[in-house]
């Protein structure tokens, strides 16, 4: 157990589609279809980290999060940030973004972009983060 990241390292994205709040902040419901090469690009981003993106790396686990606040920045969110913890006296931070005002109500959509021990994590949630980048776009 020592040696596994908890699960504290999420990504979490905060988005809002009710369809009456869309419907008045920009219009008409939009339905955009996936972008599988920006998929494939996020997914092949996450699982070439020079070293597995676990607890034993916290530069790459750094560089990846810079990457998330990157793209979700780029995915037109209003906010993005950090929530930092501390496991086992190391830093770690999860990565927020909000992509409507504080005051409507939000679903929650979460990824955590960490791995579990030395693999390139592709189905250890290296879908779900691309899933979640994509739902922000």
């Amino acid at each position: 157990m020592k040696n596994i990241l908890p699960t504290t390292l999420l990504l979490v994205l905060l988005l809002w589609m009710g369809q009456t709040m869309l419907a008045q902040a920009v219009g008409p419901p939009f339905v955009a279809d996936a972008d599988t090469v920006r998929l494939r690009h996020h997914l092949t981003y996450l699982t070439t980290t020079p070293q597995p993106r676990n607890y034993r790396h916290p530069a790459v686990l750094d560089s990846v999060a810079d990457y998330l606040a990157r793209q979700l920045r780029a995915a037109g969110a209003h906010e993005v940030g950090e929530q930092p913890s501390t496991v086992q006296g190391q830093p770690y931070r999860n990565v927020l973004a909000s992509f409507a005002p504080a005051t409507v109500p939000r679903p929650l959509i979460g990824a955590h972009y960490d791995v579990c021990v030395e693999q390139p994590g592709a189905a250890e949630n290296g879908t779900g983060v691309p899933a979640a980048l994509e739902l922000a776009r």
